[in-house]
């Protein structure tokens, strides 16, 4: 069994080793003043070694390559039963997207919930899943932070 100290030490070097790859200010800066598409996705295809990047596929490559490094924090997670907590802001957003047109490409793959999920929850008018969701982050919250009731007196 790995000792946490050590798990932990381990994520978040290699956290701030992905935030390295995070397009800073200037780095945008550049990419706005370049002077047509082209140049725009050869950047990004440089920077993420990604393949060739068309208008037809960018969005998607970026969402997919977002989608690939949030897996990878994801497994770097102590509590990774927490995590899903900070996607519910991308579940809210596909909802808001889906509620706009069902058939929206715009969905991004970066929540707990699939497209197909969160049309059939619209559909069925039934949510119950995001309870689930809340409910293990406050049982979780509640067993790490649950005063040891043997050591009291």
């Amino acid at each position: 069994m790995i000792n946490s100290n050590i798990k932990y030490a381990y994520s978040v070097g290699k956290i701030r080793a992905l935030e390295t790859k995070l397009v800073n200010f200037s780095q945008m800066e550049k990419v706005w003043q370049q002077p047509n598409f082209e140049s725009v996705a050869g950047f990004f295809e440089e920077y993420y070694g990604l393949e060739k990047l068309d208008k037809d596929n960018f969005e998607y490559r970026l969402d997919e390559h977002l989608e690939k490094t949030l897996k990878e924090v994801k497994g770097l997670a102590i509590e990774r039963c927490l995590f899903g907590a900070f996607l519910l802001k991308y579940d809210f957003y596909n909802i808001k997207v889906l509620f706009e047109n069902l058939f929206s490409e715009s969905v991004l793959s970066s929540g707990n919930f699939s497209k197909d999920e969160l049309i059939e929850m619209i559909k069925s008018l039934n949510f119950s899943k995001f309870k689930e969701i809340s409910d293990m982050i406050s049982e979780h919250l509640i067993s790490i932070f649950k005063p040891d009731t043997k050591s009291i007196t």
